[in-house]
């Protein structure tokens, strides 16, 4: 009932609470705790989930977002120094699946990887949210942030959940209605009468 170390071979009795540790003068906090280890070391996913987005900037270096399987619990490894071979947007990892190597990439002072978890609005919205401290969840003091999974079918053919219970749809039967189609009624007339031939006229025309 814990997330998997990050950094492989990591002890967990090194780990330290760096959460609310001041960041910019104390203009901000932390929001994540520091795994030091030598440049190479092999980051693992923590939790399974889908590589949401592969990104590098001057300020974190290169960094991985894995979006887990409810959807809105985003874990953040950050200052890689290359990620894992085929590592690509889209891909899902398990828990133990390589997501790059420790590095100092980005504004960092030594190599260490840089992990954090927060909670998400939406998938949409992955890169914002309630930052959670990985310290009490690495240790495992409390149990990883992740809800029992909903039953829904995906479209991966590996993917063994079952597929949601719904009920047979209801046929309601309708009785046919026989119409019969009525004739104009018409009324019977006699026939005409017969009109004589005109008399020729003495005499010619």
């Amino acid at each position: 009932a814990r997330l998997t170390m990050p950094v492989d071979g990591f002890a967990r009795g090194r780990l330290r609470d760096s959460f609310a540790a001041d960041r910019d003068g104390g203009a901000r906090r932390h929001n994540a705790i520091d795994l030091g280890a030598p440049t190479g070391t092999p980051v693992v996913a923590a939790a399974p989930g889908t590589v949401r987005k592969i990104h590098t900037s001057a300020k974190v270096g290169q960094t991985v977002y894995v979006l887990g399987r409810d959807g809105r619990t985003v874990f953040y490894y950050a200052h890689l120094s290359r990620y894992a071979p085929g590592l690509r947007e889209g891909q899902r990892v398990a828990a133990g699946d390589r997501i790059g190597d420790v590095g100092a990439t980005g504004n960092a002072q030594g190599a260490h990887l840089h992990f954090a978890i927060w909670k998400s609005p939406s998938a949409d919205a992955f890169w914002s949210g309630a930052a959670l401290n990985p310290y009490p969840y690495l240790r495992g003091d409390i149990a990883p942030p992740e809800p029992p999974l909903v039953a829904t079918r995906s479209d991966d053919p590996d993917d063994e959940r079952p597929a949601p219970r719904t009920e047979p749809p209801r046929i309601e039967t309708v009785r046919a209605e026989t119409v019969r189609a009525e004739s104009p009624r018409v009324t019977p007339q006699p026939p005409p009468t017969p009109r004589a031939a005109p008399l020729p006229r003495r005499g010619g025309w």
